[in-house]
């Protein structure tokens, strides 16, 4: 239902018969974003159909996220490419700071619904993978429960930070926190409405409060998007964050086959990527390139989370479920 209810949500003037178009060209809309739109639509009809099988396998172990990974890249990218103006020949690119400057909603809505499309199968690939691999702590669990939720928060507040400061109608980095800050609280809110999902029967996953955070924070960040177009400045943070926590939060917990080199290694390799890609992206709003190698070391530091989680000897069980 959550395709629908956002369907609902979108503003009527996008269906108004007499409108003028509103975009940085000021051109209508053309026909290949057209043809982009509807291949992009029909893509994540076998995006929620994948995800579904997926969501059931991922309970007892990985198996399809290979479907529901291509099918949401690639309509992300369709629709990315949609939302996009349209270039005459012999225009320069414009550059990423005045697409958010002058206001695009349909851009900076499909960007939050890149994690939703693909962060979040990400996260459900990478839970199974390292219960699979890592089984269940014996003790201090609250530690990498609280290690998911400040990670989180923090990456969201950074990358909201990082993005907001080049704006114009930012004055600074004090105002770039504060602004960060006040846009970082709804989405913290619907993320902590989620943790409750467990307590409604919903906790057959191996970390189901972290489970709960991020499915309400994927789901809820297009609806506040729509609300607020800035919000979606928070979606690479919440990506970064969202594709790595759960071999994150096996480091603070009590794991007597888990080596202090094995941890500080991928805490330090994970973190520093993080942080390098919302530096790439904050210079990306200036320079295409930058834009391109932060979106690359995002996608890189959630296959090294992924490499990283290779089954031990050591465990032989599941365990039972936290």
């Amino acid at each position: 239902l959550w395709p629908i209810i956002l369907l609902g949500f979108i503003s009527s003037d996008v269906f108004a018969v007499h409108s003028e178009p509103q975009t940085v060209t000021g051109g209508a809309v053309g026909d290949s974003a057209v043809l982009f739109t509807c291949a992009g639509a029909l893509l994540l009809a076998v995006w929620i159909n994948a995800l579904g099988r997926f969501s059931q396998s991922s309970l007892t172990g990985e198996g399809g996220q290979c479907s529901v990974l291509v099918s949401g890249g690639i309509a992300s990218a369709l629709l990315l490419t949609a939302a996009l103006p349209e270039r005459t020949a012999g225009m320069d690119w414009v550059a990423g700071i005045e697409y958010i400057a002058l206001g695009i909603p349909e851009l900076l809505l499909v960007t939050s619904l890149v994690v939703a499309l693909v962060g979040y199968p990400l996260f459900l690939s990478l839970l199974a993978r390292v219960h699979a691999a890592r089984g269940q702590a014996s003790g201090r669990r609250y530690l990498g429960l609280a290690r998911t939720f400040g990670h989180t928060l923090v990456f969201c507040w950074l990358s909201g930070t990082f993005l907001l400061e080049p704006l114009p109608s930012v004055s600074g980095w004090h105002s770039a926190m504060w602004e960060a800050f006040t846009l970082l609280l709804p989405l913290a809110l619907f993320g902590l409405l989620g943790t409750l999902l467990p307590l409604t029967g919903l906790d057959a996953r191996p970390r189901p409060e972290a489970w709960g955070l991020n499915l309400g924070m994927a789901l809820s960040l297009p609806f506040l998007t729509m609300h607020e177009p800035l919000t979606a400045l928070l979606a690479p943070g919440l990506f970064a964050a969202m594709t790595t926590t759960p071999l994150l939060a096996t480091h603070p917990e009590q794991r007597s086959e888990l080596l202090r080199q094995t941890r500080a290694i991928e805490s330090m390799v994970i973190i520093s990527t993080s942080v390098a890609a919302l530096i790439a992206l904050h210079m990306g709003l200036e320079s295409t390139k930058w834009l391109f190698a932060g979106i690359l070391l995002l996608t890189s530091q959630a296959l090294f989370a992924h490499l990283a989680c290779r089954p031990t000897p050591e465990v032989s069980g599941v365990g039972e479920e936290e």
